[in-house]
């Protein structure tokens, strides 16, 4: 389960890397162990992102903001704010020094935020082998829904949380086989759907992509080229 950490910190030290995780360096597999059976352990597992590092639109007048995770047990109420700010502090000493604001959010309050977080688990469930196959049921497309034109993309979906955009891309594969019998998908390469060079020449290509309507509606297509807008 998850709590969440923000706090907005001047720039007195920009990090170097995007996102650090922070694991006690003794017993870290007992304490995910404990943590997973709901006792609570003072030096849980962190992670920490600045996110201007990437972005720097996101740093402003000095100031800069950090995000911040930590594996607490599933229902946790426990403010996770001095936790993972002590975390940080034994790895960065002086970190403290330079926050402005900060806030938490409980893992139980998680829960009321998206009620598919049960407990604060932002996996939307236990990610197991089994799990992370036949999530939510066992089908042999687990993207479709009875409902026509309507497709599940989220981390519920195979191959789970962690593997950013593979569920959105897989869905909308099945909705292109489904709905458009289109059963190769296209190259989502830089350049290559929308840019065709000839004799050395730059010329932008008019791509139409298949639009689903709501349910039960007609199906259309977006344009999608320099004359489409």
């Amino acid at each position: 389960m998850s709590a969440a950490y923000e706090a907005l910190r001047t720039d007195a030290v920009a990090a170097t890397n995007w996102s650090v995780v922070w694991t006690p360096v003794l017993g870290e597999e007992q304490r995910e162990t404990l943590t997973a059976a709901g006792v609570a352990v003072p030096d849980p597992f962190v992670l920490v992102v600045d996110p201007a590092v990437a972005d720097p639109t996101r740093a402003h007048d000095g100031k800069r903001p950090v995000w911040a995770y930590a594996h607490v047990p599933n229902g946790s109420s426990l403010d996770p704010v001095a936790m993972v700010q002590a975390r940080i502090e034994h790895y960065a000493p002086g970190f403290s020094d330079t926050i402005i604001a900060s806030r938490g959010i409980r893992a139980s309050d998680y829960e009321a935020y998206n009620p598919n977080y049960v407990g604060g688990d932002i996996n939307g469930g236990a990610v197991t082998l089994r799990q992370s196959i036949l999530r939510p049921a066992p089908r042999v497309d687990p993207y479709r829904t009875p409902l026509r034109g309507v497709y599940l993309c989220s981390a519920s979906t195979p191959p789970g949380p962690g593997v950013h955009g593979m569920s959105g891309y897989l869905a909308a594969c099945s909705a292109l086989r489904r709905e458009f019998g289109i059963r190769t998908a296209p190259s989502l390469a830089p350049g290559e759907s929308d840019v065709l060079v000839q004799g050395g020449k730059e010329e932008h290509t008019h791509v139409r992509l298949p639009a689903l309507a709501s349910p039960g509606g007609p199906r259309g297509w977006h344009d999608h080229g320099p004359e489409a807008s």
